[in-house]
């Protein structure tokens, strides 16, 4: 569409320029998302199976973050179907629908007017919820109740635990700028670069 058309041009600009552009996707920018990230490539959900968003706002406005969230979480994705009601260009519409990724993780996605904004990441023992507040995210792990010797792998326990415990040293906006300057003065990799914005374009 349009908005791929201009991504593609300002790449394009910065790349013939050796113009650097950061996109403020200020998801990636929050230590929770962050340490969500840590405790997925620990092991602590098992195999990712699926993402779910559900957002308060319509596809302009919050969409973009939305789906870099969840492209941090599953990679990229290959295929995306949704429905948008009442569909007009430009607007800030609700949509409801789903993404494939390349890894084979499914997202669930619905943007609405009316939802509080919660996001979740699941995996075969277990997933991780967060919400849009600063330091507000829940563990939940699937424990056996029996020996590993039952014939049966079930009934199992659902334990609950807060990823934070205090809250972070450094707000989101603080934290992208002190990445930024990092990256400037050292050359460190950024995690959200204008690939990764266009990307998340849909």
């Amino acid at each position: 569409g349009a908005g791929d058309a201009e991504a593609d041009a300002m790449l394009a600009a910065c790349e013939r320029n050796g113009v650097f552009l950061a996109v403020n996707h200020p998801m990636r920018f929050s230590p929770l998302v962050r340490k969500t990230k840590e405790m997925i490539a620990a092991g602590a959900l098992g195999e990712l199976t699926a993402v779910t968003i559900h957002a308060g706002g319509g596809m302009l406005h919050i969409g973009s973050h939305m789906f870099d969230l969840m492209r941090y979480w599953a990679g990229d994705a290959v295929e995306l179907y949704a429905q948008v009601p009442n569909y007009a260009p430009a607007q800030d519409l609700p949509a409801v629908g789903m993404v494939r990724f390349a890894n084979g993780m499914t997202g669930l996605f619905d943007h609405t007017h009316r939802d509080q904004q919660t996001m979740e990441v699941r995996g075969k023992e277990g997933y991780i919820t967060i919400s849009s507040m600063v330091g507000d995210g829940w563990l939940y792990q699937f424990k056996p109740t029996l020996p590993a010797s039952a014939k049966r792998p079930y009934p199992h326990r659902l334990t609950m635990q807060p990823l934070a415990s205090a809250p972070p040293l450094l707000s989101p906006t603080q934290q992208l700028l002190a990445d930024l300057y990092a990256t400037l003065r050292t050359g460190a990799p950024f995690i959200s670069t204008g690939q990764d914005g266009a990307a998340a374009l849909g």
